[in-house]
């Protein structure tokens, strides 16, 4: 169960009841009936559901609303920006610009709830997922690292290497000892060096592209033996 908790005393003190447009003070809420609250966003009252099977309670520390069974597209308090609750183990309910959202949580973590606070693993994502920050994820097919950006995941870089985009622990691990000329890249990987995909030659990082650093003589193919990036003659069975 998630519960959203904002304080009452402040709307109890005014001479009038409130009602949706009444002007109001960030974190002031009260219960308008069992499902649903009036809550400030943006300065004025608005209703916005809670319907969970506790819905909408009043206690002496506040108002509590039952977000657990929300649905995308209800409204939210634009001051409670990722207020969120698990909706199974791999998607998140999150309160987004004025509006309830889901968030797909394909990290090997998953959803999880930690005292009541929501928790989304987004270290996996599709280009093209919202998001938020400088968040960064491998792609699902485990070949990219995506960005945040714009608000949308955005191709970064490839991992054509034979371990391609891991994520582990909420980190990125990205195999790039063999890239494709042409492929972006990055200005804190400049210089760096890769097999081309075709073994025939190495590229390197040059001006946010990988370029054609050098072509492997007769006979021999890029290798990435050892972790070095070299043109050698292939080894015999």
């Amino acid at each position: 169960m998630r519960w959203l908790v904002v304080f009452v005393a402040a709307l109890s003190s005014l001479s009038c009841k409130p009602s949706v447009g009444s002007s109001c003070e960030r974190g002031e809420a009260r219960c308008q009936d069992k499902q649903n609250q009036l809550i400030c966003s943006n300065g004025e009252l608005i209703s916005a559901p809670c319907r969970g099977d506790q819905g909408c309670q009043t206690s002496p520390t506040g108002v509590a609303c039952d977000i657990s069974k929300n649905q995308p597209g209800d409204v939210c308090s634009s001051y409670e920006q990722g207020v969120a609750v698990c909706v199974d183990p791999k998607k998140m309910l999150a309160c987004n610009e004025g509006k309830f959202a889901h968030v797909e949580c394909r990290g090997p973590a998953g959803c999880t709830t930690t005292e009541g606070r929501a928790t989304c693993d987004t270290t996996i994502a599709n280009e093209g997922d919202p998001c938020k920050d400088v968040a960064k994820a491998c792609s699902v097919d485990g070949k990219q690292v995506l960005t945040c950006t714009a608000g949308k995941m955005a191709l970064t870089f490839f991992c054509h290497g034979e371990n391609g985009c891991k994520a582990q622990g909420g980190k990125i691990d990205c195999d790039l000892t063999v890239a494709r000329e042409g492929d972006p890249c990055i200005q804190e990987m400049e210089g760096k060096v890769a097999c081309n995909i075709d073994k025939k030659s190495i590229v390197a990082c040059k001006s946010k592209k990988f370029a054609l650093d050098e072509k492997c003589e007769t006979g021999k193919t890029c290798s990435t033996e050892g972790g070095s990036i070299m043109c050698a003659k292939p080894e015999k069975d």
